[in-house]
């Protein structure tokens, strides 16, 4: 990992994120939610979702009915692709 200076929780989430991009998954915000080790309210998660995509880690984009999807950018990817659960 970079030398990003996030929270142990941003980093869960970027972790999990890049994790299901490298196997072909895309994750939505329930999948994230259910994943987590923590369980934030649906608005505390946002508020980190919007903090890394201001920061050019990942994108969502709305899926209608299924919610939005949660991708990593490639920015997000090489930032976090040393982390827990990558060589």
């Amino acid at each position: 990992m970079s030398d990003f200076k996030g929270t142990e929780k941003q980093i869960e989430i970027m972790t999990l994120v890049v994790e299901a991009a490298a196997r072909g998954h895309n994750l939505t915000v329930n999948d994230l939610m259910a994943q987590l080790s923590y369980k934030p309210g649906r608005s505390a998660l946002h508020c980190s979702l919007k903090f890394l995509r201001q920061h050019g880690f990942l994108e969502t984009v709305s899926h209608g009915r299924r919610g939005a999807i949660v991708t990593p950018t490639a920015a997000g990817v090489s930032t976090f692709k040393g982390g827990p659960g990558f060589p």
